[in-house]
C-alpha cells in the first residue's frame, strides 16, 4: 500500500510538470476548469451504494453477493441518468462550446470508470485482496502519466485539451475493466431478490456516506469553483497547483490511513483505540517534520526546475501553505477514529463547520470587492484550520465506548 501511494505521489507530480509546463498558465487553468466541471456529476451522481455495502454487511454477512450484486447495478442506473442530465445540461450551458462532439461521450464513460472504480475498490476490499487493489489504483495514474508524456513529446506545438481529457478517460476505463474482471464472481441477477435485504438500513447507511462525501467534496472544490467563476484561468492554475502540491504532503498519511482503518476499526476499547491513534501522531511528527523543512526550502528551486518562470508566482505562498496545514497533516489519523466506529457523519459536520467558515470568509471578501488569489488561497487555509481545531475539540469531548 505505501508502494502504491509512492507510485501515486509520483506519477501525480509527473503529470502535473508536463501538462502545466506545455500548457502554460492560462490553458492549464481551462484544463482544470474542465476537470471541474467534471467532477460534480461523477461525485453527486453516484449515492455511496458501494461505500455502504461494508458497513451493512457487519451485521449482514449473508447478503453479501445480493447487496453487491445491487450495487453494481444501481451504479449502471445511475450512471445512465447522471449522463443523460448532465450532457443535456451542459449543452444548455455551453460547457463544452469550444470543443467537438466526442466530449460528450468521453465525459460519459469518465462518469461510468468513476461510478465502477468505486464499486470495484469496495468489492476488493472487502475480498482483502489488497495486493490487487493497490495494483489497479496504481496502474491508472501510470497509464495516465504516459500517455500525458507522450502527447508532450509527439505534439509540442499543439496545446489542445482535449487530447489529454482523451488519455485521462482511457486510462481510467482500461483500468475500470480490468478491476471488475476480478469482482466478476458480484456482476450477475442476484439483485433480484433484493427484497431480502435491510433497504432501509443499507439506505441510511448510504445516505450518511453520500452527505458525508457531498460536504467534503464541497469543502475541497467549493473555493475552486468560486475561482474558477472569479478570476482568471492562470490563478485558477496557481490556485490548483498549489493545493496539488499540498494534497502530495498527504501521502504518508494515506498510507498510514489503509494501515489504521482496520485496526481501529478491530479494536472496540476505546483506550486502546486512542493509544494507537496518538502513536500515529507522534510516527507523523517525525516523519513530517524534515519533509516540511525540505519542502520549505526545496520548493522554489523545484519550481522554477520544473514547472518554469511562468509559475514562480506560487513560490511565494507555498510557506504559508506549509505553516498553516502542518498541524492538519500532524493530526490527520484522528480522522480516522471517527469513521473506523461507524460514525462518518462527525466527518460531514466537521467539513460542514469547515466550509461554512469559508463560505463566510469568502462572502466577505466578495462583499468588500478585493477577492483575489491571495484571499482565496487564504480562505481554503483558514477553513483548513477551522476543520482541524473542530475535528480535535469532538476527539477530545466524544468517545465511543
Amino acid at each position: 500500500l505505501i508502494g502504491r501511494d509512492g507510485v501515486i505521489f509520483i506519477c501525480g507530480l509527473f503529470s502535473s510538470i508536463f501538462l502545466a509546463r506545455h500548457l502554460g498558465p492560462s490553458i492549464y487553468g481551462e484544463y482544470v476548469l474542465l476537470l471541474l466541471i467534471i467532477s460534480y456529476p461523477q461525485q453527486f451522481g453516484r449515492f455511496s451504494f458501494s461505500q455502504a455495502i461494508i458497513p451493512y454487511l457487519k451485521n449482514n454477512s449473508q447478503h453479501e453477493k445480493i447487496v453487491f450484486s445491487l450495487a453494481f447495478g444501481l451504479s449502471i442506473f445511475l450512471w445512465i441518468i447522471v449522463s443523460i442530465i448532465f450532457l443535456l445540461l451542459s449543452k444548455h450551458l455551453a460547457f463544452f462550446e469550444n470543443y467537438s462532439f466526442w466530449i460528450y461521450p468521453v465525459v460519459s464513460v469518465m462518469i461510468l470508470s468513476e461510478f465502477l472504480l468505486v464499486f470495484m475498490t469496495y468489492a476488493l476490499t472487502f475480498q482483502q485482496k489488497y495486493k490487487i487493489l493497490s495494483f489497479i489504483t496504481s496502474l491508472r495514474p501510470v497509464l495516465s502519466v504516459l500517455g500525458i508524456i507522450g502527447l508532450y513529446f509527439l505534439f509540442d506545438q499543439n496545446k489542445n485539451i482535449f487530447p489529454y481529457l482523451f488519455v485521462g478517460c482511457i486510462a481510467s476505463f482500461i483500468v475500470t475493466l480490468i478491476g471488475l474482471y476480478f469482482v466478476k464472481n458480484y456482476i450477475n441477477n442476484s439483485f433480484f431478490s433484493f427484497r431480502e435485504l435491510e433497504l432501509k438500513n443499507y439506505f441510511d447507511i448510504s445516505l450518511k456516506f453520500y452527505l458525508s462525501e457531498v460536504v467534503s467534496f464541497l469543502s475541497s472544490k467549493g473555493i475552486t469553483t468560486f475561482v474558477a467563476v472569479s478570476l482568471s484561468s492562470s490563478s485558477l492554475a496557481f490556485y490548483n497547483l498549489l493545493f496539488n502540491h499540498f494534497e502530495l504532503l498527504r501521502f504518508p498519511n494515506n498510507a498510514l490511513g489503509s494501515m489504521m482503518y482496520p485496526e481501529l476499526a478491530k479494536e472496540k476499547d476505546d483506550k486502546k483505540q486512542r493509544s494507537y491513534v496518538l502513536r500515529k501522531i507522534g510516527f507523523n511528527f517525525v516523519v513530517y517534520v524534515p519533509i516540511f523543512v525540505i519542502a520549505y526550502f526545496a520548493y522554489p528551486i523545484l519550481v522554477k526546475l520544473f514547472y518554469g518562470d511562468d509559475y514562480l508566482v506560487i513560490s511565494s505562498f507555498f510557506p504559508l501553505i506549509l505553516s498553516f496545514g502542518s498541524i492538519y497533516l500532524i493530526t490527520y489519523p484522528v480522522c480516522h477514529y471517527f469513521s473506523a466506529n461507524g460514525a462518518p457523519h462527525y466527518t460531514a459536520m466537521h467539513l460542514l463547520f469547515s466550509l461554512a467558515f469559508q463560505a463566510g470568509l469568502v462572502l466577505f471578501f466578495v462583499s468588500e470587492e478585493n477577492f483575489s488569489l491571495t484571499l482565496a488561497i487564504i480562505s481554503q487555509l483558514l477553513g483548513l484550520i477551522s476543520y482541524t481545531f473542530v475535528v480535535l475539540v469532538t476527539y477530545k469531548f466524544k468517545n465511543f465506548d
